[in-house]
């Protein structure tokens, strides 16, 4: 079979030149850069045709980055936060409540001058104010006036005002029981300290001292309003 060139067969294959041609010829001439997001169709660029590191933080919309997809090891600490780890510039260690805890439960004859019947100790990091209670367990003889005691709490060799018991009940067993509890409190810096209760009798007393014990804890902080 001959074939023949027809009309249509020369304007199809020139229409198809024209279409391959046109379309290298506008490509050829796109210069550097000139394609602008108006010419982009919407969703027409995948993440897979973006270079990486081609996007910046510059480009991207305010709160386009989520924090899923932040990596927070690139993440500094926020300058307001600078001192987030700290309060008022106190480290924990700083701010922790410390305490201490003596007993005694050695009988001890009390003498006309202080003896030292409880001890406890503690150590603080920044200046606190420390406070301690404590109690002394007496024996003595029943239903005698003269039979009393007294005690002191002292803090690093400061002591609290006078405490003072004394045996004004009735005993069955020859001997009679009664307590004499103290309080003090004082502030003070950084370091050891001691915390001492110390008790004595009057010349006629035969009071001894049975148990005894001290509760201390220090609470850092600024001093507390002068009363």
């Amino acid at each position: 079979m001959r074939r023949h060139l027809t009309y249509s067969n020369v304007v199809a294959t020139l229409a198809l030149f024209l279409v391959l041609g046109g379309g290298i010829a506008v490509a050829a001439a796109l210069k550097k850069n000139s394609v602008k997001s108006k010419q982009i169709a919407a969703n027409a660029v995948k993440g897979s045709e973006i270079k990486n590191g081609a996007v910046t933080t510059d480009e991207l919309a305010d709160g386009a980055a989520t924090g899923a997809k932040v990596d927070e090891a690139s993440l500094g600490r926020v300058p307001s936060a600078a001192d987030a780890g700290t309060l008022g510039g106190k480290s924990a260690a700083d701010l922790q409540v410390v305490s201490a805890f003596g007993q005694n439960t050695s009988n001890v004859t009390l003498a006309l001058a202080p003896t030292t019947v409880a001890i406890a100790e503690l150590t603080t990091t920044s200046p606190s104010l420390i406070q301690a209670s404590a109690t002394a367990s007496m024996t003595a003889s029943p239903n005698d006036p003269n039979n009393s005691a007294f005690c002191t709490l002292d803090i690093d060799g400061t002591p609290s005002g006078l405490y003072s018991g004394d045996a004004d009940d009735v005993g069955t067993s020859g001997t009679n029981n009664f307590v004499i509890a103290a309080e003090f409190a004082r502030y003070l810096p950084a370091g050891d300290h001691l915390v001492q209760l110390n008790c004595s009798r009057p010349l006629a007393s035969n009071a001894v001292k049975d148990t005894a014990a001290i509760n201390a804890t220090a609470v850092p902080g600024p001093p507390p309003p002068a009363s």
